[in-house]
C-alpha cells in the first residue's frame, strides 16, 4: 500500500487553546523568553530576498529545506 508522505487529519487553531488576547500575549512572552534564555532553539533553514519568494516556495515544495525560511524585504 502506498501512502502520501504527509497525512493531515485535522488540526487545532490558536482559538482552540488561547481564548483571550491577554493569554496570547502571555504565551508569546513565554515563548520569546524561552528563545532568549536558550531553552528553545529555532533553526533558520534559509534566507531569501523578498523578490525571491517564489524560489523559497519552490524549495519548500521540493523539500530542499529544513527549519524556518526567512523572507528579507
Amino acid at each position: 500500500m502506498s501512502l502520501p508522505k504527509s497525512i493531515k487529519i485535522g488540526y487545532a487553531t490558536f482559538s482552540d487553546h488561547i481564548h483571550t488576547p491577554e493569554r496570547l500575549r502571555a504565551r508569546a512572552r513565554q515563548l520569546f523568553d524561552w528563545i532568549i534564555g536558550g531553552q528553545l532553539t529555532i533553526r533558520i533553514g534559509g534566507t531569501y530576498d523578498l523578490a525571491d519568494a517564489a524560489k523559497a516556495h519552490s524549495d519548500m515544495e521540493s523539500r530542499a529545506t529544513t527549519g524556518k525560511l526567512l523572507l528579507i524585504p
